[in-house]
């Protein structure tokens, strides 16, 4: 279910950047960026736990055979920072304006970006890139550490886009629409 529910929100990425990656309006490109930027975060926990699944990278026509699993690890995790760079640099991601900003949290943002790219350097035993992506955020003074007495609201309602969260998705709870297409 984690495999299909993955490439589902893939799917859904791919509908707007190749519906919109020439958008003409503000809100198109932003929306193109952050697209990329879940993508690639979904590509990135694939081939974490998975190894080596297939690239999608765009909507395939229903005939269209399906791309192989012939990349390796190396080069999904690459495609990933490839992706997030693409995004940063188009400036349209939205970005969080300083540790109090709870908005962005639930946002594909360029901290969000960063960390990503980040992350797949890590995995990708790049150390010099995960230091230049992981560096940036951290310069960006956008995120601090909470205080070590309230760490555990991290993991609770309580937190609520504290300033150390970089991501932090917000869930409707929607049992008719679960139970009809999600849930099976």
């Amino acid at each position: 279910r984690l495999y299909k529910g993955f490439y589902q929100i893939v799917y859904g990425a791919n509908l707007v950047i190749d519906n919109f990656k020439d958008g003409t309006t503000q809100v198109q490109k932003r929306c193109v960026a952050e697209a990329r930027v879940m993508r690639a975060y979904l590509h990135l926990m694939t081939a974490i736990i998975w190894n080596q699944p297939p690239i999608m990278d765009r909507v395939y026509d229903s005939e269209e055979p399906l791309p192989a699993n012939d990349k390796t690890q190396e080069e999904i995790l690459q495609w990933v920072i490839d992706q997030c760079e693409m995004a940063i640099k188009s400036g349209f991601l939205p970005k969080r304006n300083g540790p109090t900003d709870k908005d962005a949290t639930g946002r594909m943002s360029v901290g969000f970006a960063q960390f990503i790219a980040g992350k797949a350097a890590v995995f990708k035993n790049d150390m010099a890139t995960a230091r230049k992506y992981l560096g940036d955020l951290i310069a960006s003074q956008d995120y601090e550490l909470i205080p070590g007495n309230i760490y555990w609201t991290n993991f609770h309602v309580d937190c609520d886009g504290n300033s150390e969260k970089i991501f932090e998705p917000n869930f409707i709870d929607d049992p008719s629409f679960c139970s009809n297409r999600w849930i099976k």
